[in-house]
């Protein structure tokens, strides 16, 4: 049951195949609780989440 939570932290996606982790992703949006890579969690937490997005900064971000 997904959701009893507020968001999900994942950790261990380079561990599992792009299809396990859409459906992990499919699962979570289905139970309305935002999902985010372990990485990006602490690199927004420690601060230093703008500084690692700015080469990106013209760039589109779209959906899955």
């Amino acid at each position: 049951d997904l959701g009893r939570y507020r968001l999900i932290i994942h950790c261990g996606g380079c561990m599992i195949n792009r299809r396990l982790m859409l459906s992990r992703i499919r699962r979570t949006r289905a139970a309305g609780v935002p999902i985010v890579n372990y990485g990006i969690c602490i690199a927004y937490l420690m601060g230093v989440l703008p500084r690692a997005l700015s080469p990106f900064r013209d760039l589109e971000v779209s959906g899955l």
